[in-house]
């Protein structure tokens, strides 16, 4: 089965509000396949904060039969371990790349 295994759950965080526990597999996010925790994470990250997002998953229960349940979260901010906030990535402007490739290049001095 391809999907991203939930290791821990947040206390508080919108994984936990849904419903996801450590063990579950999420394989779909808003329908579309999910096939790692990478994947996982472009989709999370395309999504709008405050968004919801429907979450298909598989939980094996305690009697060893696995069941499917849709679950429904809402995106918010990334928080790292500490609690603190992370900042939505962006990608580098064509000023940002022309200057890391000057560096790279030995055309420009690293700071």
């Amino acid at each position: 089965m391809r999907g991203a295994v939930v290791v821990t759950v947040v206390p508080g965080s919108p994984a936990e509000s849904a419903g996801l526990k450590p063990g579950d597999v999420l394989v779909s996010f808003n329908g579309a396949p999910i096939r790692d925790a990478q994947d996982l994470q472009a989709q999370v990250g395309r999504s709008p904060i405050g968004a919801e997002a429907a979450l298909e998953t598989f939980r094996k229960g305690p009697d060893a039969n696995t069941e499917r349940l849709r679950l429904i979260a809402t995106v918010s901010e990334r928080r790292d371990t500490s609690g603190e906030t992370r900042q939505p990535q962006t990608d580098p402007s064509k000023e940002e790349l022309k200057g890391l490739w000057d560096v790279l290049s030995g055309k420009k001095d690293r700071k």
